[in-house]
């Protein structure tokens, strides 16, 4: 592994501007092998479902993925020897309950100082009730669904290569549905190099389409990237890849359907060290892309500089393209503190109800653009890039211009109840991501590794083209 990594950077320390070239005749045997035997199989390099792989275990018997292996490794960076996968997975669902709550840690949801953009959490019992867990059976009761590469958020100039995802669903311990993701984000150890560096990351993730791979060769490829690191580049599952003050930092994410409405909130880790003494905890944090909905009605002036940047953007929600429909969000202070299933998200709701020139400002845009869309479909389309439109309310929604927003799974892409698999069971995922997205992110890592002629072509015009937003609003 360390051999292709070293002539991978070699390859790409060459290349104009920092982004990777078609591969040349300089290239690694092994590389060039790589590229002819096969294209990447998506469910198998970008959207892992297979029980097979998911539930594999280490030699010593626990396995590769647990939720508990997980909170582990962040705990023990935490400085705090107190502090255990257990204790940090409680303080999670803390957040949750008022205070004192069941551990008497970290931020809780009725604290008058937490407040996430001038917004108050609500408190949710039926979720918070987690925090009870004294004997770690809901902790291990959460099984992962999902193992998720998502190069397509790779920052353009190659200082993150990405954020790398794992999905847990909870068990029956306790009645009702809820899921927590871990997306964290993967720091370049070579930003000088610019995008060429993360080549040996989505070699490996390539890899993994190899058909004479098992799934317990897949398994021990996927648990050395995401717990001992692949070349110079550092564990996936650490402190950094989660936190609040850092740069490049991903996020913790809960999806639960037990308390209602529907709520999917965000969480980052924090660290506060006094000397020698050190604590760790999980501090809920505004979700991204998820702008209030009264910012489509209001006329005050931080509503006002919403709607300026929503206009600004209306080039990318018009496009004819269900991938490459998108929005460059640049201020979190329009952000909710969580995305809730209710009309606080329901933009169309709230657009109806404006009085403030906004619907003339995008109608204008939209005529400078030729476009026969209506200001009315470019609200639909901002709210299928926020997390309640994605999962639910814009399923089969008419977008205009013949393009209708693709379904999920009621409330999630990836289901917790398996299904038969070419490799035996394995969790469904949403025909959102059948058909849309997993086609375009495929795309997007095979023109970065330039797997074939056609397919390098096609990534020499994209990169001349300049960035391109994805689905989730990212730009490559």
């Amino acid at each position: 592994m360390r051999k292709l990594f070293i002539g991978l950077l070699a390859l790409g320390a060459g290349c104009g501007e920092g982004l990777p070239g078609a591969p040349t005749s300089e290239a690694p045997t092994d590389d060039a092998a790589l590229t002819a035997r096969f294209s990447i199989d998506a469910r198998r390099s970008i959207m892992i479902t297979d029980r097979a792989v998911l539930d594999a275990t280490r030699k010593i018997g626990d396995r590769r993925f647990s939720m508990r292996r997980v909170l582990d490794r962040l705990a023990k960076e935490s400085g705090d020897p107190s502090l255990d996968a257990l204790g940090l997975f409680r303080q999670m669902w803390d957040t949750q309950n008022p205070a004192p709550g069941y551990t008497g840690r970290g931020p809780h949801c009725d604290d008058t100082g937490l407040l996430i953009n001038g917004q108050r959490l609500v408190c949710r019992p039926l979720d918070g009730a987690q925090a009870k867990d004294e004997s770690g059976a809901i902790l291990d009761g959460y099984f992962p669904i999902a193992i998720v590469n998502r190069f397509d958020l790779a920052s353009p100039d190659g200082r993150s290569c990405g954020e790398y995802r794992i999905v847990y669903a909870k068990g029956p311990q306790l009645p009702g549905r809820s899921l927590v993701i871990f997306e964290a984000a993967l720091e370049s150890p070579h930003p000088e190099l610019g995008l060429a560096a993360c080549a040996p990351v989505q070699k490996m993730w390539a890899s993994l389409s190899d058909a004479d791979k098992t799934a317990d060769e897949r398994a021990a490829l996927l648990d050395e990237f995401y717990f001992e690191g692949l070349g110079d580049f550092p564990p996936v599952m650490r402190f950094a890849a989660f936190d609040r003050d850092g740069e490049i930092a991903g996020q913790i994410r809960t999806n639960t359907i037990m308390d209602k409405p529907w709520s999917l909130r965000e969480l980052k880790l924090a660290q506060r060290c006094d000397g020698a003494a050190c604590a760790m905890e999980m501090v809920p944090v505004s979700v991204k892309a998820n702008p209030v909905g009264r910012l489509f009605a209001n006329d005050d002036s931080t509503a006002t500089a919403f709607q300026q940047e929503l206009a600004d953007n209306v080039e990318r929600l018009a496009v004819r393209d269900l991938a490459a429909i998108g929005y460059a969000r640049a201020d979190d202070s329009y952000n909710a503190a969580e995305s809730t299933d209710d009309l606080n998200l329901d933009f169309s709701s709230w657009f109806a109800k404006e009085k403030c020139g906004l619907k003339g400002r995008l109608q204008a845009r939209l005529d400078s653009l030729g476009s026969s869309l209506t200001p009315e479909h470019i609200i639909r389309r901002a709210r299928t890039q926020s997390c309640m439109g994605c999962h639910q309310r814009t399923n089969n929604l008419d977008l205009g211009d013949g393009l209708v927003w693709p379904r999920s799974l009621g409330f999630v892409h990836v289901s917790e109840t398996p299904e038969a698999g070419p490799e035996g069971a394995r969790f469904p995922i949403s025909p959102a991501l059948t058909n849309v997205l997993l086609p375009a992110r495929k795309q997007i890592i095979e023109e970065f590794l330039g797997m074939g002629a056609a397919a390098a072509a096609a990534r020499a015009r994209r990169f001349e083209q300049g960035p391109k937003a994805t689905l989730s609003g990212a730009f490559h």
